[in-house]
């Protein structure tokens, strides 16, 4: 699956190619511009990976502080981090298993 935080780190690095090229080029002419597109990528891909790795890192810290009853009420409303929740559910020792209506 192809997310928002996927077209970022990819437009970033492209931007990042474009930026180092025109650096490299512009400090050691065609030679630069050449070496410069591959550290700009580089560079462009790590920071474009730092939007993804702060939100990972909010919902990790807003899961840990969720008491058990109300991570448990989450899980319909939030089904597209069910996994998540139910991975901290079990990660604290609670039951994560379904139980039968009856």
């Amino acid at each position: 699956m192809f997310t928002v935080f996927d077209l970022f780190r990819v437009l970033s690095a492209l931007a990042g190619a474009g930026v180092g090229a025109f650096v490299g080029h512009g400090l050691l002419g065609w030679m630069g511009g050449v070496g410069g597109v591959p550290v700009g990528w580089v560079v462009g891909y790590c920071v474009g990976g730092l939007p993804s790795f702060f939100v990972a890192r909010f919902l990790d810290n807003d899961l840990r502080r969720a008491d058990p009853a109300s991570l448990r009420q989450r899980l319909v409303p939030e089904y597209y981090i069910s996994h998540l929740i139910l991975a901290e559910l079990a990660r604290r020792g609670e039951e994560v298993l379904a139980r039968s209506a009856g």
